[in-house]
């Protein structure tokens, strides 16, 4: 079960995304804000405050994938869930304050890998947010 701050960050995605008829593609973004809730309840388990950060964002693009953002002042973190999934993206982008930081890649299918990723961007956020 996850915590209630945990869930206010990611069940507005979450709703976003159970509106989308393209059940492969829902369920692909679903296991990415699942690995984005676990990876927020490591941090919490170890006592790193969480509960400044905005919740996420899902839309539904007319192209038939779904793009997750996590919006901050500074900063957008986001994954673009493909209809193909070899095809879905991540990206984090900054503005000049953080030096115009613009990096990103592929989702990969593997569970830990993702896992990974997810660590590694919880980590910018968390130092940057």
């Amino acid at each position: 079960m996850l915590s209630l701050s945990v869930q206010n960050l990611i069940i507005p995605a979450w709703n976003a995304v159970g509106q989308v008829k393209e059940r492969d593609i829902a369920d692909e973004a679903r296991r990415i804000l699942l690995i984005i809730a676990e990876t927020i309840l490591i941090f919490q388990s170890r006592g790193v405050d969480l509960g400044h950060l905005p919740h996420l964002h899902a839309f539904d693009v007319q192209d038939g994938s779904i793009l997750i953002e996590w919006i901050f002042d500074d900063f957008r973190v986001g994954f673009s869930i493909e209809p193909v999934p070899t095809e879905s993206s991540w990206y984090l982008v900054s503005n000049a304050k953080l030096g115009y930081i613009g990096t990103s890649g592929d989702i990969s299918q593997d569970e830990s890998e993702t896992q990974n990723l997810m660590l590694e961007l919880l980590t910018f956020v968390i130092s940057h947010s």
